[in-house]
């Protein structure tokens, strides 16, 4: 099956850049896109067969992210590069990365954006976290509707972590040589591996309407989820079978407000979206034996201050219902380690600024053909700043994880007679958060995904234990935190 896999994408592959071109302009192009033609790499690159069209090209505005409804991949803000798609609806993205907190999460996307010449579109992706699970995803969107302004969607998903919570169980036995250095290199970084054994299947049905004169999106889902959990390690290190089955219903309502603008390098603008998700209970298993609530609102700004030089600026506030989220670690405050910050209610701040320090153009590709227009991208300096503070539930599930660790069973986390907390009420526990650091970030603007480099520092917990090494963390990342 996995060659079949391969040999499939390599056809795709092969039949995208051994296509014929044309020498097409469509200058009407340029008012919707930001690239002008003297700086398009793909001003003479057509793919055969492939209709333009004004409806499509004028809606890439309300794109700029690929969306799966999955917690695991969509906190990647896996960003297309809405300039390439009028020339190249194909789209190959890695996301996730390395976090020295948590360590690997990596994917790997494709998407075709017309797989029929009628503007829908197909995409498949696959993602491997260490502490969470092994993901493949398909998903199929019809957004070719009242001129774009209705979308049909539709996002499936099977997924399990047994390979994490096996490689666990082997972490620290003697097994051989090839095994026993993986491990070693793991204990040294003090990363370990899920603890939990389960498989799941989630199916999602969705619609996208864009509400004329506002400018306002509607997304509603309905997604139904089926979770098996197998068995789990408890805080004594012993495995415990649980057998379950669990069944529980999903249904999502958001609105984006989008005034976003694309430039050749990065967005400017504003965002600004909110949405809820009830969690209906059913009678199969134990993790949808209750109602739970999500609300979530988040606001994302940009703007260029001086030529390249942009500020960046996002604020999230949740509060949910029998439910917690998990915003340890990058993409949100940097610097924890996973599930050392979590909860039911949040208010978090990110606040970072970019430096040019070059902007290089290639004229040639590796195998020494001159591209049509040179291929621009930018390297920055980021200057950055995490914080806020969460209200935490000790009882609650953790996202759509449905377990948590014991919070002194947390690699690296606050010691009980350090926490730094502040009692609430009925077990709810008030925990400030800040970090902040330094980072390299590169944005090409003639392909889909961008690479980063952060260097963070818990202030939070420097301040508590005066210990810089256990208030360090590293992400390196395809994709972008905001």
């Amino acid at each position: 099956m996995r060659r079949l896999c391969i040999f499939f994408i390599l056809i795709i592959s092969y039949n995208i850049f051994s296509s014929d071109t044309t020498g097409d302009n469509y200058d009407w192009i340029y008012e919707y896109i930001a690239i002008d033609p003297s700086d398009d790499l793909y001003v003479d690159v057509f793919v055969k067969n492939y209709k333009i069209n004004e409806d499509y090209v004028k809606n890439l505005i309300w794109k700029e992210n690929i969306r799966l409804n999955n917690v695991s991949v969509d906190r990647y803000n896996i960003k297309q590069n809405t300039n390439l798609l009028p020339r190249f609806p194909f789209i190959f993205s890695p996301f996730g990365g390395f976090s020295l907190n948590r360590g690997f999460d990596l994917g790997f996307l494709y998407k075709m954006d017309n797989f029929d010449g009628k503007f829908n579109s197909a995409i498949f992706a696959s993602s491997f976290g260490q502490n969470e699970r092994f993901y493949n995803h398909f998903g199929l969107e019809f957004p070719n509707i009242l001129k774009g302004r209705v979308s049909i969607f539709t996002n499936h998903a099977i997924y399990t972590s047994a390979p994490q919570y096996y490689s666990y169980q082997y972490y620290d036995k003697d097994s051989n040589f090839i095994l026993n250095t993986f491990n070693k290199i793991w204990s040294l970084l003090q990363v370990k591996f899920n603890k939990v054994s389960d498989f799941g299947i989630d199916s999602l049905i969705g619609v996208n309407y864009r509400i004329p004169l506002i400018e306002l999106n509607s997304i509603t889902t309905l997604k139904f989820s089926y979770i098996y959990i197998d068995s789990l390690i408890d805080r004594s290190e012993i495995v415990k079978n649980v057998k379950e089955n669990n069944f529980y219903i999903d249904l999502g309502q958001e609105f984006v407000w989008n005034k976003l603008k694309q430039t050749e390098t990065v967005q400017v603008g504003n965002i600004l979206k909110a949405g809820f998700n009830f969690l209906l209970p059913t009678s199969v298993g134990s993790i949808g034996d209750s109602f739970k609530f999500k609300f979530r609102v988040e606001d994302r700004f940009y703007k260029k201050i001086y030529k390249e030089f942009l500020l960046k600026a996002r604020f999230i506030g949740t509060i949910n219902y029998n439910i917690n989220d998990n915003f340890s670690g990058d993409p949100f405050i940097r610097g924890y380690k996973n599930f050392e910050l979590i909860g039911w209610a949040s208010a978090l701040f990110n606040v970072e600024f970019l430096i040019p320090l070059a902007d290089v153009e290639f004229l040639s590709a590796v195998d020494q053909n001159n591209f049509p227009k040179p291929a621009r991208f930018i390297l920055y300096l980021s200057v950055f700043a995490d914080f806020g503070f969460v209200i935490d539930n000790l009882s609650y599930y953790t996202d759509y994880f449905w377990y948590r660790p014991d919070i002194r069973l947390v690699k690296n986390s606050f010691d009980k007679d350090k926490l730094l907390y502040l009692s609430v009420s009925n077990g709810n526990y008030f925990f400030p958060a800040a970090s902040a650091g330094v980072g390299l970030k590169l944005f090409p603007y003639f392909l889909h995904f961008s690479g980063r480099i952060d260097f963070a520092i818990n202030i939070t917990k420097l301040a508590v234990y005066q210990d810089f090494s256990d208030a360090f963390d590293i992400v390196i990342s395809f994709s972008d935190i905001f």
